[in-house]
């Protein structure tokens, strides 16, 4: 957010909302929603994602180190109908991915979802820009809101 330097750095001194500090507010799901989309479209195009997809997936968006692979494999096997996840499946296998890759966080399974996804999923093209242009959305929708809060005084 642009501040006015003359004043302090409470809310009403800020100028101009920014993009950049919404972009952690767009929720797991639009992010999830965007990239099973984005694996969908992979040649060939397809309603469901097949285990090439999602380990050629998995592999360029670095989601385990290359030595413990199979956890990707087994996370799909788990998930799969017919050697495709849907939806359901795909959020499930991410989810147990998170887990798997940061035990730490076994606690709180939704920081650890949303770790992987900021940390490797949005570096799809396609899903970063969804992300950015939601981030943006948000940054307009609280700019709108404090506007109309300041013409009410």
């Amino acid at each position: 957010m642009v501040r006015d330097v003359h004043g302090d750095q409470s809310e009403e001194y800020i100028l101009h909302q920014q993009r950049v500090n919404h972009f952690g507010a767009v929720t797991p799901m639009k992010i999830m929603v965007e990239a099973y989309g984005v694996l969908c479209r992979w040649h060939p195009i397809s309603n469901a994602v097949d285990n090439v997809k999602w380990a050629k997936f998995a592999r360029e968006m670095k989601l385990f180190p290359a030595k413990q692979s199979s956890s990707i494999d087994l996370s799909f096997a788990r998930r799969q109908k017919e050697r495709k996840i849907d939806m359901k499946g795909f959020i499930a296998c991410i989810t147990d991915i998170s887990l798997i890759r940061f035990p730490q966080l076994v606690e709180t399974p939704n920081e650890a979802l949303l770790k992987l996804l900021l940390e490797n999923v949005v570096m799809l093209p396609q899903v970063s820009r969804l992300a950015w242009k939601e981030a943006k959305r948000m940054c307009i929708v609280g700019e709108a809101r404090r506007k109309a809060k300041r013409d009410e005084k």
